[in-house]
């Protein structure tokens, strides 16, 4: 993530505490700083909205080979929309989503895989 304004570009430099997504919501705070040495510190950007299914699940299996044997994921898919606006240095933007998926998936991995 980086942050740009007229006197300097803010890059990521760290996270807090807490995931991204939790039943439905969307929230993040994470620290940006300033890309070149300056006078300006270090900031916070809050990334916050929410999502929901947006469609019927999928049953979904995939079957790849790995060089210790053949892997097997299987579940359920689901498709999400989302809303989701990022705040940072006083300004509100919001980002345009892609429908985006969940996943339920149980994997199957052969048993001499150290995995």
């Amino acid at each position: 993530m980086s942050v740009q304004t007229a006197q300097t570009e803010y890059l990521r430099g760290g996270e807090t505490d807490g995931g991204l997504f939790d039943n439905g919501t969307i929230s993040r705070r994470l620290v940006v700083v300033p890309r070149e040495e300056t006078a300006e510190s270090s900031r916070t950007v809050l990334i916050n909205g929410s999502y929901a299914a947006a469609g019927p699940r999928q049953w979904v299996r995939e079957v790849y080979d790995e060089p210790w044997g053949q892997v097997v994921s299987k579940g359920w898919k689901t498709p999400l929309s989302a809303v989701v606006a990022v705040n940072a240095l006083g300004q509100q933007v919001d980002l345009t989503c892609e429908t985006a998926f969940a996943y339920d998936l149980k994997v199957r991995r052969p048993a001499d895989s150290g995995s």
